[in-house]
């Protein structure tokens, strides 16, 4: 991740965000699997696609088709202690 930059890992916390997961939650849950999610998301090749679909909010529907994270994701989804709000 420091490699990548301090930003490479943005998008997990937006994406998760645009899942209606608690990234604070996740974090307090399960460091290690946060700090995971975010080599993950830093070390990703479809950024661009991933951009893209949280700018126009297709995030939740296209995720799994490029994600790196998207059965964690989809995993957490699933845990309404780590859902937001």
């Amino acid at each position: 991740i420091v490699r990548a930059g301090p930003h490479a890992a943005d998008e997990m916390n937006e994406m998760m965000k645009a899942l209606n997961i608690d990234p604070a939650a996740v974090a307090d849950a399960d460091r290690r699997l946060y700090h995971d999610m975010m080599a993950t998301c830093a070390e990703c090749g479809s950024k661009n696609q991933c951009r893209r679909d949280l700018k126009n909010e297709l995030a939740a529907d296209n995720y799994t088709h490029y994600c790196g994270n998207a059965d964690t994701l989809s995993e957490l989804r699933a845990e309404p202690e780590m859902l937001a709000g």
